[in-house]
């Protein structure tokens, strides 16, 4: 008697496992979708796949950004700042 009681369970767990198991596969057939999607909608910006680019001109993605440049980039901005606190 106890080792009916005993398959009873264990078949209860084994196809609880194999049904939780089916739901989750349509989920992640579902994000799989979604992702197929979104890659549809990529831009490639030096050979990188990204969802999108700032505003940030092309050419200023492209200089080079040794000491100088940044420290006029620096004054730039620093300038900027205090006019808009004025």
């Amino acid at each position: 008697m106890n080792h009916k009681i005993q398959f009873k369970k264990l078949c209860f767990i084994i196809f609880s496992f194999i049904l939780f198991s089916c739901e989750n596969d349509n989920i992640s057939n579902q994000n799989i979708e979604k992702q197929e999607t979104e890659q549809n909608n990529l831009i490639y910006f030096k050979g990188l796949p990204v969802n999108h680019r700032f505003s940030t001109p092309i050419s200023e993605l492209e200089t080079e950004h040794n000491e100088q440049v940044l420290i006029n980039y620096y004054n730039e901005e620093r300038s900027i700042m205090k006019k808009n606190l004025v």
